[in-house]
């Protein structure tokens, strides 16, 4: 075993909120760097914190990956 993390990119996952699937985030690597396209279906959750969450997941994702966010 080398150490290198390998994970295949791009990978969608849906956006869990409250009980709901609001959308969905294809996730790839860029320049080292992790690039979410987030999607929604009925546009983006109002909540004040929904977008906070959000940042908070993705850069958990990107420090798993061993990457910048």
């Amino acid at each position: 075993m080398t150490g290198v993390q390998t994970c295949a990119l791009p990978i969608s996952l849906p956006l869990l909120w409250r009980g709901q699937v609001p959308g969905w985030a294809n996730l790839s690597v860029v320049e080292g760097r992790l690039v979410p396209d987030i999607g929604f279906v009925q546009g983006h959750p109002r909540d004040a914190g929904f977008g906070a969450a959000l940042d908070e997941e993705l850069q958990r994702i990107a420090q798993f990956l061993g990457l910048e966010a």
